[in-house]
């Protein structure tokens, strides 16, 4: 869990992530590159190991083709009332085939939820962003999730939405990976990895690794996570409206934790 009054970017004397009233979850560990003290990641937000029980139940293949998911391989007429599966080599072909703004492939307001079977990782390659604050999508995978240390900028950054790299939430049963791409002994700062924002939410049965490195142009953070809340307002609202919609959702995917003594 990540808390955080500030809204600003700058002023960092590090390179750690930095997230604004949001949160990256996992029940296992939070990997974040450079750090000492714990798992304080800045001055300005936190983000921990909650150390709860954490279960994750996930629709096995059998089930998964029990509630009728409408299969895809492109993004372009999606309904978010219909619940969709696409192979995951197939959205790595999208997401490598350059910077995406995927609302115009939503045709009314809404969450699209689409289950991504297959095991190779889930590479995000260039931005993946929509321009309508109402269309969003949800990505369901047992795949490891990569964002490339190809996507982000140098700075500087407003802190407004317009920043986002990536609008997405992610919910894996594997890990999630921040890398860097800088050899160790690069010391040339034209070399060091830029600054991600996701605005979204991420959600891990496994790891989660922040490894971004910004170096010397630590003025700004490596990774800057968003947690958008209106994602699951408005799953909530296409719950409610649909029996249908609810079945198949949760036969597919149900995320929750107890708190222990």
């Amino acid at each position: 869990m990540v808390l955080s009054s500030s809204t600003e970017y700058g002023g960092f004397d590090t390179n750690e992530p930095y997230m604004t009233d949001s949160f990256a979850f996992s029940p296992a560990e939070i990997e974040v590159n450079s750090v000492s003290g714990g798992e304080v990641i800045s001055s300005k937000g936190y983000a921990r190991n909650i150390g709860i029980p954490f279960d994750f139940v996930y629709g096995s293949s059998s089930s998964v083709g029990a509630v009728d998911l409408e299969e895809i391989s492109s993004l372009a007429s999606l309904d978010p009332s219909t619940l969709y599966k696409m192979s995951v080599d197939d959205m790595n072909d999208i997401l490598k085939s350059g910077d995406i703004d995927y609302s115009s492939a939503i045709d009314s307001d809404g969450v699209v939820v689409i289950y991504l079977e297959g095991s190779e990782d889930l590479v995000f390659m260039n931005n993946f962003k929509t321009s309508n604050a109402n269309k969003k999508l949800l990505l369901v995978s047992t795949a490891d999730v990569w964002f490339s240390p190809n996507v982000g900028t140098v700075g500087p950054l407003t802190g407004s939405p317009s920043d986002a790299h990536i609008n997405v939430s992610i919910v894996t049963s594997g890990d999630i990976y921040f890398p860097t791409g800088i050899a160790s002994d690069n010391d040339d700062p034209a070399a060091d990895d830029g600054t991600l924002v996701l605005h979204g939410s991420l959600f891990a049965a496994g790891n989660i690794d922040f490894s971004r490195d910004r170096g010397l142009q630590n003025t700004y953070p490596s990774v800057a996570v968003h947690f958008d809340p209106s994602y699951m307002l408005m799953l909530q609202n296409q719950l409610n409206g649909s029996a249908d919609f609810q079945r198949q959702f949760f036969s597919l995917v149900s995320i929750s934790w107890d708190l222990g003594d």
